[in-house]
């Protein structure tokens, strides 16, 4: 349930141009989570919902 940060953390970073693609799961969350991020750039944000939770919060990101 990130509603309220999302958008403002989309658009600080969507124009930074080294980054092609943005790809955004919400993990089953509550609030405007989905729209927020939806509303920010689709050419580079893309939005993934998922209808559960299915994490336990550990977050792993690879850099290739």
């Amino acid at each position: 349930n990130e509603g309220s940060r999302i958008k403002a953390t989309l658009e600080g970073i969507v124009g930074i141009e080294e980054i092609n693609e943005i790809i955004v799961v919400d993990d089953g969350s509550s609030d405007n989570t989905e729209a927020e991020a939806k509303s920010v750039d689709r050419e580079k944000v893309k939005v993934f919902r998922l209808d559960k939770n299915i994490t336990d919060n550990n977050l792993i990101l690879e850099k290739n």
